[in-house]
């Protein structure tokens, strides 16, 4: 069983040594092609939890991979590749575990990273920052404007003008929102909101270059420190669809 608790986080980033590139530009970065797969059938309540669970792994594969990762925007090709896998397993239900992983104990993503809300503090309130958070558009910053513009941002809550909500419907990659607001001026600090905790989870692997391996993790014992037992479910998606279901382990389940 998940239990989560949103609290403000602070993160530390090393810069690495070497020069990395700023933009995918044209090209968008290489993931397996899978299929796109037929969701007429499924609620929208559905499709969202796996546009979210997609959102997540595909920036935790960036995360790890790609040390140069500096995008807001999540590149689409890698996020329908993971939303169509969810789907083809979803609609294999004939395959063991199918109903056990979505029916039964429903597993979706640990939510984190966040993708709709970050935080920041402010040092000087400059007339930018005023105007935002007392809800005036154009705000008189030009990439203030820009970024509040493109991605729909609004501010969400104050807590004792210590630090302020701002938040997105759009799922994107939050920690380069923040390294964007916290060059801002006025601004002391911008971070990704986080979780606290721990839950059932999904990870993914990249098997070939044609190949998806996505796990289920369902957690109980102690979640609101670190879960103490676990039990997963394996299944590899091919680029044309097909589900093989590739084992299970663990502990035993309750």
């Amino acid at each position: 069983m998940m239990k989560a608790v949103l609290v403000p986080f602070l993160m530390v980033i090393l810069l690495p040594a070497f020069s990395c590139r700023q933009s995918f530009g044209p090209s968008e970065p290489e993931f397996p092609i899978i299929s796109a797969a037929d969701d007429s059938q499924l609620s929208d309540s559905l499709k969202t939890v796996f546009k979210e669970n997609a959102a997540r792994l595909a920036l935790r594969y960036l995360y790890e991979t790609d040390s140069c990762f500096a995008e807001i925007d999540i590149p689409r090709n890698i996020t329908r590749s993971l939303y169509n896998s969810q789907v083809h397993i979803y609609q294999n239900s004939q395959l063991p575990a199918v109903d056990t992983v979505f029916n039964i104990f429903g597993i979706q993503t640990f939510p984190f990273p966040v993708l709709h809300e970050f935080l920041i503090g402010i040092s000087v309130f400059e007339p930018w920052i005023t105007n935002f958070v007392n809800g005036n558009y154009p705000t008189g910053n030009s990439i203030a404007d820009s970024l509040i513009a493109k991605y729909n941002l609004y501010l969400k809550s104050s807590h004792r003008n210590e630090y302020y909500v701002i938040r997105t419907d759009t799922r994107i990659n939050l920690k380069e929102m923040s390294e964007r607001f916290s060059a801002l001026p006025g601004i002391m600090y911008a971070e990704p909101a986080a979780y606290v905790g721990d839950g059932s989870d999904m990870t993914v692997a990249v098997l070939t270059d044609s190949e998806l391996q996505i796990s289920y993790y369902f957690k109980w014992g102690d979640c609101p420190s670190i879960c103490i037992y676990r039990h997963f479910w394996r299944f590899n998606i091919r680029k044309n669809g097909s589900v093989f279901f590739a084992g299970s382990g663990g502990n035993s389940l309750p």
